[in-house]
């Protein structure tokens, strides 16, 4: 049965690029392919020069939403489109679009779900690049690796690949990157991820870029994290929270209480018995939090499940 491929192209102002992206898109490493470009406002000539260029589509949002949007609304259009898989690929050329029958051989071979471009797996192809950007992806990839119980080399890169399952399944929230979540969402929905180590540009030619301040960047980034453990790992997230603050309590009610046993007073920590009751009393109602946090998560789980049937329904 004949397989379709859709190259999703999510741009911001890349008139200068686009086109050249589109073009390098190879054509004949499966059955069909077709190349969608998503256009997230651009002020400059993005759509038409990636009409130019041979783009097979254009979808082009009435404003700037961010890269999380633009993603999210190309897989969606590349499942209208009849695509068996999905390959995600920045439109500036910091990536080769050659490198996408490599990137979807494993899927192929039903080796994985997922596969993604990974700059630091072969140090040979490592790319010059900012020593602080190196160091923060190596921590983010560090955190996502231990919450996920899958090693990662690179959390950060959006040049991917999914098989139609992967992207069914596939759920993001955040307007202002997809990266981390994307992928904790799909690793806890069971789906199998693999690096591919490829050649990646250090430095990119367009305009746009999500890493334009590296502070910015990494507090938004631990925000999403946040956010999705809360959301995937809801028990685990507060219960720990409310462990911790249940056991300062303790601790500190106990320390009181042997003074007090050793000398008969109370002086001159009087006043950890008030935090005391008021960070067990914290740490039982968070613990309760934590239990109803868990069973809205189960609901959650119920709701991506009719979601996921509405979307292959419809995509059908």
């Amino acid at each position: 049965m004949a397989k379709t491929l859709v190259v999703v192209i999510p741009a911001y102002n890349e008139e200068r690029t686009v086109g050249e992206v589109v073009r390098q898109v190879p054509r004949d490493c499966i059955d069909t392919v077709k190349v969608l470009v998503v256009d997230d406002g651009s002020a400059d000539r993005t759509s038409e020069n990636a009409l130019k260029a041979g783009a097979d589509s254009v979808k082009r949002l009435p404003q700037n939403r961010g890269l999380g949007v633009a993603f999210k609304k190309g897989v969606d259009e590349a499942l209208l489109m009849g695509a068996d898989y999905i390959v995600n690929i920045d439109a500036d050329m910091q990536f080769d679009p050659r490198d996408i029958p490599k990137l979807l051989k494993h899927i192929l071979d039903g080796e994985a779900d997922v596969t993604v471009c990974s700059r630091f797996m072969d140090r040979t192809l490592e790319p010059k690049m900012p020593w602080i950007k190196k160091v923060g992806n190596k921590l983010f990839s560090g955190l996502i690796s231990a919450l996920t119980g899958v090693h990662l080399t690179d959390t950060q890169c959006g040049f991917r690949a999914y098989n139609r399952e992967a992207a069914l399944r596939l759920n993001v929230f955040s307007t202002y990157t997809y990266t981390q979540e994307s992928l904790i969402d799909l690793i806890e929905k069971g789906m199998q991820v693999k690096e591919v180590p490829c050649r990646v540009k250090g430095q990119r030619k367009g305009k746009s870029k999500i890493v334009d301040n590296v502070a910015s960047y990494a507090l938004r980034s631990v925000f999403i994290l946040t956010r999705t453990v809360r959301d995937y790992r809801a028990l685990e997230f507060f219960g720990g929270i409310g462990a911790t603050v249940l056991l300062a309590g303790f601790f500190s009610g106990a320390f009181v209480f042997v003074h007090w046993m050793r000398t008969g007073a109370t002086s001159p920590y009087q006043s950890l018995i008030s935090l005391s009751i008021l960070t067990t009393t914290l740490g039982f109602l968070l613990l309760i939090m934590a239990l109803q946090a868990d069973m809205q998560t189960r609901q959650r789980k119920l709701l991506e499940d009719i979601s996921y049937e509405y979307r292959r329904d419809r995509s059908l």
